[in-house]
C-alpha cells in the first residue's frame, strides 16, 4: 500500500514540474527588433513554493548561469543582474520579480538586449525556463 502512495506522489511531482516548464514557454514573449533591441519575458506560478524559497533558488540559479547581481532585495522580491557580452563592452540585463501568490509564488523574468546585438532565441528561452524552474528544486 505504501509503494502505491510513493509512486502516486512521484508521478504528481513529475506532472507539476512538466506543468511549470509548459508555463514558462506558454508565457514567453519577445518584442523589439535587432536594430532597436529586444525584450524577452516569461513568468510562472508555483503554488507549493513559498516566495522566500523561490527567491533564494532563483537568486542562486541566476548566479550559477554567469550573471553578476547588481542589486537584490529579498524583502521586496527583486533581483537585478547583468551578464557581459563576449568580445564587447556591452552587457545584457536580467530582472526577476518574485512575489507571494497565496501560499505559493509567482516569478517574472525580463531579459533585454541592446540594438545590434544578436542572441539565439532558443537559448534565451531555455535559459529563462531554467531560471524559472529552479524555484521548484
Amino acid at each position: 500500500m505504501q509503494l502505491k502512495w510513493i509512486v502516486a506522489i512521484g508521478l504528481a511531482a513529475v506532472a507539476v514540474q512538466a506543468q511549470s516548464a509548459e508555463q514558462c514557454m506558454a508565457n514567453y514573449s519577445k518584442e523589439g527588433s535587432f536594430f532597436k533591441g529586444r525584450t524577452f519575458k516569461s513568468w510562472a506560478e508555483y503554488p507549493t513554493v513559498s516566495s522566500k524559497d523561490a527567491y533564494t533558488r532563483v537568486y542562486r540559479k541566476i548566479v550559477s548561469e554567469g550573471f553578476k547581481i547588481n542589486t537584490a532585495d529579498k524583502e521586496v522580491g527583486i533581483i537585478s543582474a547583468q551578464q557581459n557580452v563576449t568580445g564587447s563592452a556591452k552587457t545584457v540585463p536580467l530582472n526577476a520579480v518574485i512575489e507571494a501568490k497565496g501560499k505559493g509564488s509567482k516569478i517574472e523574468l525580463t531579459f533585454t538586449t541592446e540594438g545590434g546585438l544578436a542572441v539565439g532565441e532558443e537559448g534565451v528561452q531555455k535559459g529563462m525556463c531554467n531560471i524559472l524552474n529552479a524555484a521548484e528544486k
